[in-house]
């Protein structure tokens, strides 16, 4: 090679290649007026390339787009920030074709999505749905999420729709449907063991309380008949003294009122129970389960010591499960002050207020949980009772995170164990009414 001339092609501020000329036989050197022309050339050459190289990646991504839209489980849409559809995928065309979901907003490519969800009807569902796409699309947030469920074929199914915005600028958004039901049956199964696990430990912990219900019935039983055989006797005197019939009638009530109040409790804790967060006074959770346990407290030698706090301590939960976390907690200080002297045998029920949680505190004055044991306790089958099953605990933790509660363990300095039950605060019952009242229409 005598002589040898070179130029980049450049195209969109990329290096593409070079343009370049060659003499094998003569040395020379280039004019000017070539080299200025071979510029102007490779100027041309190199926007010609870089034309035709975005062209074809343009093609290449649609082409792959495509098979990847396709791929995927979910129904999917790309909407422009009008919220135009611009590109969906096969299983989106399947809903739009057979619309076996009514419930779900669904058009072909050039519609506008909002106008679909506007003909879907006016409800409260579909005017949230439109402001949450109406946000991600103006860049507001990036992500709307919500589910839905509906009845085909005596067959409940469920969706979640996601809205994502799309990284570029914010310049539309990605819509997807996924098809969860059968995420939701499992939960719903899981759900159903849960409440049988939770009715099986309850009527085990309702058997072991046996003797002490049936002591706690006797006494109010055989202060009836005591009453009502007393009466009879006032009622055969010629004399009669109503003055005294009436306080023996009262004495009846009182107790009749006494052994239902415990059948009551009793029943509601066996029972199978739909549970419904709402507001829960804690202190009367503690006043339910001290009636029940009283006597098998007495029965043992335990000194059974409520403090409540001096105000209500409103929480959200629901009464029946929160009775039998406090009853097993109650059960389990029990049985772990059985050999203990009997100066020792304290049972201590508090509740107060910390922090913005309302506390439940079960503290007795056993022997105990070795440290190898702590990290154990809370599991399912885990007990240190010959007779247990050893789901208690763990149910209780199960009942209290779905209250969004929590439950937690320490040995006391002194000896014993402390139990800390955590719940949320909630509204007293007249104060929601009153807010209800200033919310609704006049």
């Amino acid at each position: 090679m005598k002589a040898f001339l070179a130029t980049p092609l450049r195209g969109d501020g990329q290096f593409l290649g070079a343009l370049s000329l060659s003499n094998h036989e003569t040395e020379m050197a280039w004019p000017a007026d070539f080299v200025s022309r071979l510029h102007v050339i490779a100027e041309i050459l190199g926007n010609v390339l870089a034309r035709k190289l975005a062209a074809q990646a343009l093609k290449d991504s649609e082409s792959l787009t495509e098979p990847i839209l396709d791929s995927l489980q979910s129904s999917v849409a790309v909407l422009n920030k009008e919220g135009v559809i611009l590109d969906v995928n096969k299983h989106w065309m399947d809903l739009v074709n057979e619309r076996s979901v009514p419930q779900l907003a669904a058009g072909p490519v050039g519609s506008n999505y909002l106008d679909e969800w506007l003909k879907t009807g006016a409800s409260e569902a579909t005017t949230e749905t439109i402001h949450g796409i109406r946000t991600v699309l103006s860049g507001s947030q990036q992500l709307f999420e919500k589910e839905y469920s509906y009845e085909a074929q005596s067959e409940r199914r469920w969706f979640r729709m996601t809205v994502t915005q799309l990284l570029r600028g914010g310049t539309g958004a990605v819509i997807s449907y996924l098809d969860i039901s059968s995420q939701k049956l499992a939960e719903i199964e899981q759900g159903h063991m849960r409440e049988e696990a939770a009715q099986m430990n309850r009527a085990q912990e309702m058997g072991q309380l046996a003797a002490s219900l049936t002591h706690e019935l006797a006494q109010p039983l055989a202060a009836v008949l005591s009453n009502a055989q007393a009466a009879a006797r006032l009622a055969a005197r010629p004399e009669l003294n109503v003055f005294e019939v009436q306080e023996i009638l009262d004495d009846i009530i009182k107790d009749d009122k006494r052994a239902c109040s415990v059948l009551d409790n009793v029943r509601a804790i066996l029972k199978k129970h739909i549970v419904r967060p709402h507001t829960v006074n804690l202190n009367g959770i503690v006043e339910d389960i001290a009636l029940i346990v009283r006597t098998d407290a007495l029965l043992n030698g335990v000194q059974f010591r409520p403090m409540l706090s001096s105000d209500a301590v409103f929480v959200q939960g629901d009464e029946v499960p929160l009775q039998q976390v406090l009853l097993n907690l109650v059960n389990n200080a029990i049985a772990a002050m059985c050999q203990m002297a009997s100066e020792r045998k304290i049972l201590t029920v508090r509740t107060q207020v910390q922090n913005g949680f309302g506390l439940l505190l079960v503290e007795d004055e056993g022997p105990g949980i070795p440290d190898a044991l702590k990290e154990k306790l809370f599991r399912p089958f885990f007990t240190t009772k010959s007779e247990g099953l050893g789901m208690g605990l763990s149910i209780c933790v199960s009942i209290l995170e779905s209250f969004g509660g929590s439950i937690s363990f320490a040995n006391r300095p002194g000896g014993g164990a402390a139990f800390s039950v955590r719940l949320h605060m909630a509204q007293p019952p007249d104060q929601r009414r009153a807010i209800a009242d200033q919310c609704s229409p006049s």
